[in-house]
Formats: structure tokens, C-alpha cells, sequence
């Protein structure tokens, strides 16, 4: 699951300029055409308290994904390691702690020695940087890795990504996307990243002496020319997918009997609502004139409440579509509430008795949502992969299938 905006996300909510650039950032996100779904970004599920409910949804039983793909990492982490150039730099997209990644560096480090090549080296791209400090100690943990060949970027992953390149200029990558977190993607936007993420890890031009080095020097691993007379390294993502499977199974995963998942959901909805400055209708005030404006802020959080709307009261439902091959998970607003968020400044000029401009009023203009009971927000969706949806995906991606490591359950694929 994504977290790639979560950092930016919560700095933007305690900025002081929340009231105009989170706010639209809520509303740009909140309405999905064509259907007009309201839709709040999986982004939001991701805060401290988020993060330790998603830990625990992980430890229950019947929430196969996790376990499912440690399970085939470990399994096939050899023949994963031998499809990888020797001499690749592995970075790994949205790495949080890195608690599954180990597997995988230490059948490379294993491969690596076998055939007398270079040690691995490691780089974790991801917002948090106490994250990417906990991805370092857990990579170096067993000994595989050295600290010297971690690196680390706090970044988007596309940032990120192109931070990666810039720093190993003609030498072959690696990356690693673990977690299925493209389910959280429409096959459109999927197949969008995946090209984004191989013109972020394309080279830059190399000029003069570091040029022919590092051309000479990775020739070898099969880079190829990029536009420039230097060569460009080779470019993979190790891509973690979910499968399609019985409809009851993947209902009983994402909606646990202990009420987990519906907690995780409502946290996300409290940290979004929470997040949000709405006009507070309780507070007007005069302009002296006989009419009345609203005078101060407040949170949405603040005002769902107030009217019988607070996240702990809203009902958790799933849907498992199988005409989209997704679960799709959704809050019931229990009763109805309007929020009026403010908008951009606008600006109004008076004029004297002579046609004369005289001072300048500005006033907040806003944007008015209002919440039915009944209606359904959708918190987040979850798609599943077929062999052949991945097949697509590569396709419309401009790249190749390499490699693939299935069970029932779940799927490794490597692009390139």
C-alpha cells in the first residue's frame, strides 16, 4: 500500500497555508469522474496511528497478501537473484522499514559470491526519513549488505527514482516495488507509473573523461547507448502483484471479524476530516450593514461530529467486484452534514460618489459539500491481478516480461 504522499500530506496539514492548498488538495481528490464517486486518497490511511492499525491488519490470519509474498520471496529468491545483473543496484520504491527485503539481498549477496561479482548495494527511496533510517539498520542487520553500500532518498518515487539514476550513471538498476501496491492503481495509471518510472531511471547525459570511465567500466553488463556516445545501464522493476482469487476469501480479508480493517478505515477518514478547514457556521459576524459573515474556522472533523457524523459512527462495508477484479472498500456517512471549505481570496473594489476607486475588500470565498445519510465514500481500492492483466500491463508499459514467479495466490514479475 502507498505512502509515497504521506509525508507531504501531514506537513501540508500543519501548514499554516492548510486552509487554501490542503483544502484543495482534499476537494481536487474527493470527486472521481466519471461516476462522480466520492473518493478520499488512500494517502490519508497512512498516519501514525494508521500505520500501527495496518501493522496489526498484517498479523491477521485471514490477511493472505502479506504472508503470501514473503512466502514467494523466500521460496524463489535464488532464481529472482540470477535473473538480476550482478553488478545492479537494487533500489526499492516506498521501502518504509524494509522487513521483507532482507530475503531477496541475501539470495543476491549469495548469487553475487558464487559467481566472484561485486557486493550488493542497496538504495531505499521513501518519504518518512525514519523510515529509510529503519530500512538501513534492517538491510545491514544480517550482513549481506555493508552500511557503506546503503543509500537512501527521501523522495516520491519518481523523484526518487531519478535521484537513484543520477547517482549510478551508466550502471544497472534494479528496482524493486514489493507489497502490491500498484492494486492501488487503475490499469491506466498503472501502466503510466511503470513508463514514468523507466524515463525517471533513463541516463542523463555523461560528459568527458567520467564518461568513457563509465562506459568502460559497465560495458560489460549489456547498457546500452544513451543518445549522448556514453551508455545508459540497464533498467528493471521487480513487480509484486495480487491475485484474483474466491470472492469470500478476499471479502474475509479485507473485512476482518475483529473489526481491524474498519478501524484502519475510520482513522483514515478522522485524519483527512481532521486535516480540513471549514467556515465554522456557529461564528458570524456584522459588517455593520445589516449582514453576516462567517468569521472563523474550524475543522471538518469538528463539524461531521457535531452533527452526528463522527468517523467512529460511520458503517464499514466491502465490495468485491468481479467485473473490475478489485475490492473496494467504503464508509456509510450515518446522517447528513454540510462543510463549507474556504476557497481562493476574492477580491472586490468599491468606487467613491466621482467613479474613483477607493480600498479593496477581500472575501473567502468557499466551496460547499454536503454529506447524505447513507451516502458512501470509497477509502480505498485494491486491485487483483491475472496473468494476463499483468501481460497488459507490460504491454501498455512499453516494456518486456523477463521474468515470473507465481503460486495460486501471488505473483513476482520482472519488467524491463
Amino acid at each position: 500500500r502507498e505512502r509515497e504522499i504521506e509525508k507531504s500530506v501531514t506537513d501540508l496539514s500543519r501548514s499554516p497555508i492548510r486552509s487554501h492548498l490542503f483544502s484543495s488538495f482534499f476537494l481536487s481528490s474527493l470527486f472521481q469522474p466519471p461516476t462522480n464517486q466520492q473518493t478520499i486518497p488512500c494517502s490519508f490511511l497512512y498516519d501514525g496511528p494508521g500505520s500501527t492499525l495496518y501493522d496489526a491488519i498484517t498479523d491477521l490470519e485471514a490477511y493472505y497478501p502479506y504472508d503470501a509474498e514473503l512466502k514467494l520471496l523466500e521460496s524463489q529468491a535464488a532464481a529472482i537473484a540470477d535473473a538480476i545483473p550482478q553488478n545492479a543496484v537494487l533500489v526499492e520504491l516506498g521501502c518504509g522499514s524494509a522487513t521483507k527485503t532482507p530475503r531477496l539481498l541475501s539470495a543476491v549477496a549469495a548469487s553475487r559470491k558464487k559467481e566472484g561479482k561485486g557486493k550488493v548495494r542497496y538504495a531505499g527511496i521513501d518519504v518518512s526519513a525514519d523510515f529509510l533510517e529503519n530500512a538501513r539498520a534492517n538491510v545491514t542487520a544480517s550482513g549481506d549488505v555493508d552500511d557503506s553500500n546503503v543509500e537512501t532518498f527521501c523522495n516520491r518515487y519518481l523523484e526518487g527514482a531519478a535521484a537513484a539514476r543520477a547517482a549510478h550513471e551508466g550502471e544497472d538498476l534494479c528496482f524493486l516495488w514489493l507489497g502490491s501496491s500498484v492494486g492501488n492503481l487503475d490499469s491506466g495509471s498503472a501502466a503510466a507509473f511503470v513508463r514514468e518510472l523507466f524515463e525517471a531511471a533513463s541516463s542523463a547525459k555523461i560528459e568527458g573523461e567520467a564518461a568513457s570511465a563509465s562506459a568502460a567500466a559497465k560495458s560489460e553488463n549489456g547498457g546500452e547507448e544513451n543518445g549522448q556516445g556514453s551508455k545508459r545501464g540497464k533498467t528493471q522493476l521487480l513487480l509484486c502483484t495480487d491475485l484474483w482469487k474466491d470472492e469470500q476469501r478476499l471479502r474475509d480479508a479485507y473485512d476482518d471479524d475483529r473489526g481491524v480493517t474498519a478501524a484502519f478505515m475510520r482513522n483514515g477518514l478522522r485524519h483527512a476530516l481532521a486535516c480540513v478547514e471549514v467556515f465554522d457556521e456557529n461564528e458570524k459576524k456584522s459588517d455593520g450593514n445589516g449582514k453576516t459573515s462567517t468569521s472563523s474556522t474550524t475543522t471538518a472533523l469538528r463539524v461531521a461530529a457535531a452533527a452526528g457524523a463522527a468517523p467512529a459512527d460511520w458503517r464499514y462495508e466491502v465490495v468485491v467486484n468481479p467485473a473490475e477484479q478489485q475490492v473496494e472498500m467504503y464508509l456509510v456517512c450515518p446522517a447528513a452534514f454540510e462543510l463549507r471549505i474556504p476557497g481562493k481570496e476574492k477580491k472586490e473594489e468599491a468606487k467613491d460618489d466621482d467613479g474613483e476607486k477607493t480600498e479593496t475588500e477581500e472575501t473567502p470565498a468557499s466551496v460547499v459539500l454536503r454529506f447524505e445519510k447513507g451516502e458512501r465514500i470509497l477509502m480505498e481500492v485494491s486491485r487483483k491481478y491475472t496473468l494476463e492483466r499483468i501481460e497488459a500491463l507490460a504491454a501498455s508499459s512499453g516494456v518486456r516480461l523477463a521474468g515470473r514467479w507465481v503460486t495460486a495466490d501471488y505473483g513476482i514479475q520482472l519488467l524491463e
